[in-house]
């Protein structure tokens, strides 16, 4: 299903956000970063240790890193200290 929005004599055309019992409840959460915000202060060797089913990419302090943007990635930021600091889809 589309929207139509009337712009100054163009009709632009949105998708809607998939509806139902499979849509992520956050679109801002669909790698499922929320449900691991307890990782957040533990060791990033810690992650050896798991299985994670989405992409992930660990993410060093002033490491490069592409801008692309995809939501099922789970990001894994990590300071100085090796420690986990953020965690984000993207």
């Amino acid at each position: 299903m589309k929207i139509g929005i009337f712009i100054g004599g163009i009709v632009m055309l949105a998708p809607l956000i998939a509806c139902g019992p499979d849509a992520p409840k956050d679109p801002a959460d669909s790698c499922g970063a929320s449900a691991l915000q307890s990782l957040v202060g533990q060791p990033k060797s810690r992650l050896e240790t798991m299985r994670l089913a989405q992409p992930i990419r660990v993410i060093g302090p002033g490491m490069a890193i592409t801008k692309d943007y995809r939501l099922e990635r789970l990001n894994i930021d990590y300071n100085e200290k090796e420690m986990i600091s953020r965690l984000w889809c993207g």
